[in-house]
């Protein structure tokens, strides 16, 4: 069988195509003993049937998006659909795969017919947790991983779900929750959520307010990723190293902390061509970060980065070339936070278990836009 999970995250439409050819030709094959006579006249009336149900289903869910009840009865009704495909062609024999076999597509449902809220980035923003509703993040703002794939890139051994046991708003703040548990082949979950589509910027300050996990193997981090990639590997000669490719556009780590370096905050801007070269260590001190928030903040300016614990600043990069190889980091960066747990850096020493489970909470976030520069 494909991998319709898969699929599922490349393009909703894409998995919905698929999955409607599938069952059809499936359907067909099955029920004419694979005889190509009948198998092709059932496929013609499978193909009609469907897309006429999908098209009355998707402008449902389109009309009722206005009505939070409405939304909700259209993504019940889009699991059961995707679902019973997963079911009756053969993805599981077992009734709950209804449910689970769906669950891709219906994060897609629900991100792509829910209006996003667009912060302008030219603006002051403050997002208070304490005035936000207990339970589940506001999918006008925020994205939720729900997989192990971006755990895999640093061999982490979490996977990131998006059950509120992971990632939830409570007690005004946001928690995101590392649990000893398995799941998706891995043998803890935990959360990660980011602000792509909603908000990203060029240059001014951002900054949280967090309260960092306890225990060795814990690797929270707040952190920034360009929001619509400017540059392409065909666009320089030179960059022709696959392993320092992904640092075409740039990542800057305002946050990292791991677990067995008590106290520390380890900034970093990874471009191409500081990926060759030995890593800028400057790490900020923190007397209590586990037991109170502390405020972690970036300051982004056309000729510099800071880094920033409670305003203060501790590091900074400097801008030496106008060379993207080098600064690729004129464009809008949205922002990402998760809790990792074990890895290429934090699981160095393994993971205590007996801290488990871990929080990272954050309290606040707060942005001031450069004058003039978004």
């Amino acid at each position: 069988m494909f991998n319709f999970e898969y699929i599922a995250t490349l393009n909703p439409i894409y998995a919905i195509l698929v999955g409607v050819i599938y069952v059809a030709i499936m359907r067909s094959l099955y029920a004419n003993n694979f005889s190509p006579v009948p198998y092709a006249k059932r496929l013609v009336r499978s193909l009609r049937y469907i897309a006429k149900s999908l098209k009355r289903m998707c402008l449902w869910i389109k009309k009722s998006t206005a009505n939070s009840w409405q939304f909700g009865a259209g993504v019940v009704f889009a699991t059961v659909l995707f679902g019973a495909i997963m079911y009756l062609t053969g993805f599981t024999l077992k009734p709950t795969g209804i449910l689970s076999g769906a669950s891709s597509v219906v994060n897609f449902i629900a991100t792509t017919t829910t209006k996003r809220t667009i912060i302008d980035s030219t603006k002051p923003w403050v997002y208070d947790f304490s005035k936000q509703s207990v339970g589940s993040l506001d999918p006008k703002i925020w994205n939720i991983e729900n997989s192990s794939t971006k755990a895999d890139y640093n061999n982490e051994l979490e996977t990131f779900t998006n059950r509120t046991n992971n990632v939830r708003v409570e007690n005004g703040t946001l928690i995101l929750e590392a649990q000893k548990e398995q799941k998706d082949g891995k043998a803890y979950t935990s959360g990660r959520v980011d602000t792509n589509g909603s908000f990203s910027f060029i240059y001014g300050t951002l900054e949280i307010d967090a309260k960092l996990p306890r225990g060795v193997g814990t690797w929270p981090a707040a952190w920034l990723m360009p929001a619509n990639p400017r540059y392409n590997a065909a666009d320089f000669k030179d960059a022709t190293d696959q392993t320092r490719i992904w640092t075409l556009n740039g990542e800057l780590d305002f946050l990292e902390s791991v677990g067995y370096l008590t106290g520390e905050n380890i900034p970093a801007s990874h471009s191409y061509n500081s990926l060759a070269r030995t890593a800028e260590y400057t790490p900020g001190f923190i007397t209590n970060p586990y037991d109170e928030f502390h405020r972690y903040g970036i300051i982004k300016t056309p000729n510099s980065v800071e880094f920033t614990i409670d305003g203060v600043v501790y590091a900074r990069r400097d801008k030496t070339s106008d060379d993207p190889l080098e600064w690729p980091f004129d464009q809008p960066y949205y922002l990402i936070l998760n809790l990792s747990i074990g890895g290429v850096w934090a699981g160095k020493y393994g993971v205590d278990d007996a801290s488990a489970p871990w929080q990272y909470q954050i309290k606040s976030i707060s942005y001031t836009p450069l004058a003039s520069s978004n």
